[in-house]
């Protein structure tokens, strides 16, 4: 069976998003890319199922995801999408983002229900737990899946989280062995 990308893929918490398994190496990821590049010869821009024109910056440990088409930025980084992370090869992070033209954002959800643009609250339902670390400025979840952290704007206090979700983060546990320094 072919692999495709789907900009509208579910987020699967530890597992996949962008129907892109965790875990994938980086050939492997870069073939399918290569597959779904639809503008071969206009520096590096993909568009597949659902998705916007995107340009992805390779860098050492993995890829920035542009929207190529948003304008009127004052900086580049006002246009990312999606960072991708690696170690040692193997795919252990995604992180999407919204920007600053929302029009742009990823379209899938986190068990097919919640996604960018809407409260961190909303998280409630599967999630009996959710914690705000100030320092990282992420809510981690407990009691529910595991492998995935959500970012918001600054509307929330008395563990009432009324934040619209600017960031997901799904995780391998190899992502979280290397940020522990394993």
């Amino acid at each position: 069976m072919r692999r495709q990308l789907s900009w509208s893929a579910d987020i699967i918490p530890g597992g996949a998003l962008m129907g892109v398994n965790l875990g994938m190496t980086l050939v492997e990821f870069k073939a399918l890319l290569c597959k779904e590049n639809v503008s071969s010869g206009m520096n590096g821009l993909v568009k597949f199922d659902n998705s916007p024109l995107l340009k992805f910056e390779e860098s050492e440990n993995g890829f920035s995801v542009l929207a190529a088409d948003i304008s009127n930025v004052s900086y580049e980084w006002q246009r990312e999408v999606m960072d991708i992370g690696f170690d040692d090869g193997r795919l252990i992070y995604f992180r999407v983002i919204s920007p600053i033209d929302t029009r742009f954002e990823y379209k899938g959800k986190i068990f097919g229900d919640i996604g960018l643009g809407e409260k961190v609250e909303c998280l409630r339902k599967y999630y009996s737990e959710i914690i705000y670390d100030d320092v990282e400025e992420w809510f981690y979840f407990k009691n529910g899946p595991i492998g995935i952290r959500v970012s918001a704007t600054d509307d929330f206090k008395d563990n009432e989280f009324n934040g619209l979700i600017n960031s997901i983060c799904i995780q391998s546990h190899r992502f979280l062995d290397v940020m522990d320094g394993a």
